[in-house]
């Protein structure tokens, strides 16, 4: 039973960058990060709640990449697995892949969807 508890160094890599554990100890930092955000209004600067982000993380890949999550995931620096877990709230978004995913966005956009609010659709209709 010792061996399917984490430490708190493990909880700790895990809110920065999730590597593969036991099912039991993944289980636990799921649980243990869910309840830390609600005790956590933000994921970033911003403001930006885990829904909110959620929602970004989606039409982000909609927008893109037309919902291919895996190459939404190549472009981010992370697997596909771990943005499909966020997508289904099974894992946190955290301010990395936010600014990531912002910066991408922005650059696509060719930088107008931060100022004038389009979210680059103009840019996706003269394709």
């Amino acid at each position: 039973m010792a061996g399917s508890v984490c430490s708190p160094t493990e909880v700790a890599k895990h809110r920065v960058s999730p590597v593969r554990h036991s099912v039991s100890c993944q289980r636990f930092i799921i649980i243990f990060m869910q309840g830390t955000e609600q005790k956590t209004s933000s994921t970033d600067e911003r403001g930006t709640d885990q829904e909110a982000a959620r929602q970004e993380v989606v039409q982000f890949c909609d927008r893109h990449f037309e919902g291919d999550v895996s190459g939404a995931a190549v472009a981010l620096g992370r697997t596909e697995e771990e943005i499909n877990e966020m997508i289904s709230r099974d894992a946190l978004i955290d301010d990395d892949l936010m600014m990531k995913l912002r910066g991408i966005d922005q650059e696509r956009s060719g930088g107008s969807s931060a100022q004038s609010g389009t979210g680059g659709s103009e840019l996706s209709a003269a394709e």
